[in-house]
């Protein structure tokens, strides 16, 4: 089953996942591999077997598409692409209009905060719940969640040339 998200130029072609809950490794910024374990649940691959997206990033303000590169690879050779979204979810603009059978990452501001009060980003499993986004799995052992959601990142299938 396939569900189109988007049109004509932008349309997304969406892939139904089975992931498995998967509990990440290291904790905190610049050390925490939430995002990495994200990814690995949802390519039901082994944690520290895809490379590691926070390579590429300069901070948590890093562009969504320097944070891709590091996915490429293994995104293609499963014939999958990387999608990403920003400020769609709770902010400005539509929310993603996923079918309750599809699975996503959705990042934002965790409930933890980090050393001296800093705000920390984290990265969850979701999936929609009666019409609304909801955490499937936190890959953080306390399960909380986020505290926003200010984007989202899934893979799909590559465009059709």
């Amino acid at each position: 089953m396939q569900r189109r998200y988007g049109e004509t130029n932008d349309e997304v072609i969406l892939v139904p996942l089975r992931p498995r809950r998967l509990t990440q490794t290291t904790f905190g910024w610049p050390d925490g591999n939430c995002l990495e374990t994200a990814w690995a649940m949802l390519l039901d691959a082994p944690i520290g077997s895809l490379p590691d997206p926070r390579r590429w990033a300069d901070g948590a303000g890093a562009s969504l598409g320097r944070r891709a590169l590091p996915l490429r690879e293994p995104l293609i050779a499963r014939h999958l692409r990387a999608v990403y979204g920003l400020d769609l979810v709770e902010g400005p603009g539509p929310a993603p209009d996923f079918a309750p059978d599809f699975y996503w990452i959705g990042s934002g501001v965790s409930p933890r905060p980090g050393p001296q009060g800093a705000v920390l980003h984290h990265a969850v499993v979701m999936r929609s719940r009666r019409g609304r986004p909801a955490v499937w799995h936190d890959p953080h052992p306390s399960q909380d969640g986020l505290r926003t959601i200010d984007g989202w990142e899934l893979p799909a299938e590559p465009p059709c040339r």
